[in-house]
């Protein structure tokens, strides 16, 4: 199972990179979400479209709480990131038992199972690489129950930052992907 995609010479930054200069074009930062599951790894490849210069920011947007919150963790250390970001998972479709199992309610994701991160600003990506194998129990079980009807199902995975005050509020949507029908098994 592979953490810090990113380094990999075959990776989609890479390429991403490369393709970029080729073309003279700046490589927008990118937020990178890496699920580290039993059967092997779900990336998810996010950038933003306002980002200015090949960086995660957008100056017209500095005094909003939210891109405040955004660049502290950016910079933050793992623990600060693991104190406010926010997972919501929901099942769109699929079976009824399922959806009862996964729910909707948001998790502390890097309190709830392994969660480190890799890249930085100068990197030009952060990847959050959250290691489901290495989890309780739960998240084990969830991940077999949901792998095992994976190709009746859509799932969206929405992430946030936690604002914990009123200054930090409204709270933004850093990323959703969503799994739809995926199959795991090759017939």
């Amino acid at each position: 199972m592979d953490r810090d995609v990113c380094k990999s010479p075959e990776s989609y930054f890479v390429r991403l990179r490369a393709a970029s200069e080729r073309l003279g074009l700046i490589t927008p930062f990118l937020l990178v979400v890496n699920f580290v599951v039993p059967w092997g790894n779900i990336v998810g490849y996010f950038y933003r479209p306002d980002g200015e210069h090949g960086r995660p920011y957008n100056s017209s947007r500095q005094n909003i709480q939210s891109e405040k919150l955004w660049d502290t963790f950016i910079v933050g250390d793992d623990m600060y990131r693991n104190s406010v970001l926010k997972f919501i998972p929901r099942v769109v479709e699929g079976p009824w038992a399922l959806k009862k199992l996964v729910g909707t309610q948001p998790a502390m994701i890097g309190q709830k199972v392994p969660t480190s991160y890799f890249g930085s600003l100068d990197d030009g990506y952060l990847e959050i690489c959250i290691d489901v194998t290495k989890g309780g129990k739960m998240a084990n079980n969830i991940c077999s129950a949901v792998s095992s009807k994976a190709s009746l199902v859509s799932i969206d995975l929405a992430f946030l930052l936690q604002g914990d005050s009123t200054q930090k509020l409204p709270e933004q949507l850093l990323s959703v992907m969503r799994l739809h029908h995926v199959r795991l098994k090759n017939d």
